[in-house]
């Protein structure tokens, strides 16, 4: 087919598996699903690397990945596939924001998106590691947690949504107690 019809294809393949995933109960059906996002991304980099390496879809396709590892880890087998998949969603969804950020300094019209959007995926990243340091016992998850919590809520602080940047606060400051800083 042709490139950028395939390109825009598997991108709406993505977006579809990865959410219909999120909400399907089904383990079995959920990893399918899942299976079909990894499948697509995995497709839609191939077409983006060889038509617009580039594109900020291109770039942000991380954030998806990151978000199929963590189901893939919701519904593993075992403790070691759980906290694997764990630690790779936290490592894609940090490198998608890194991504996101280089690849909008030439698209100004995205910047009033840019800090929900950041915010968003730094609380991911947030929950995500409160949940690696119920895995593992590793502290330096749940230091992790509070810093991802911390940097969420000055993003939403920036976007003027003072109830995200609160829930931010809130989770830090869970954190913090499960670390017997009170």
């Amino acid at each position: 087919g042709f490139p950028s019809a395939l390109y825009g294809a598997y991108w709406d393949s993505i977006k579809l598996h990865t959410q219909l995933a999120m909400t399907e109960k089904d383990a079995a059906e959920k990893r399918v699903l899942l299976g079909k996002s990894m499948e697509s991304i995995g497709k839609f980099i191939e077409i983006a690397d060889r038509l617009l390496p580039k594109d900020l879809f291109r770039d942000g396709i991380g954030g998806f990945l990151a978000d199929a590892e963590y189901q893939l880890s919701e519904i593993a087998a075992d403790r070691d596939e759980r906290v694997g998949g764990i630690r790779s969603a936290i490592k894609h969804k940090k490198a998608d924001i890194e991504a996101f950020v280089a690849s909008s300094e030439s698209y100004i019209g995205l910047r009033p998106l840019m800090d929900p959007w950041i915010g968003a995926s730094l609380q991911a990243c947030g929950r995500w590691s409160t949940t690696l340091y119920e895995l593992t016992g590793e502290r330096e998850a749940l230091s992790a947690a509070i810093e991802a919590f911390s940097q969420s809520a000055s993003h939403f602080r920036k976007a003027g949504w003072p109830s995200r940047c609160a829930e931010d606060h809130w989770q830090a400051a869970m954190v913090h107690g499960t670390l017997g800083e009170h």
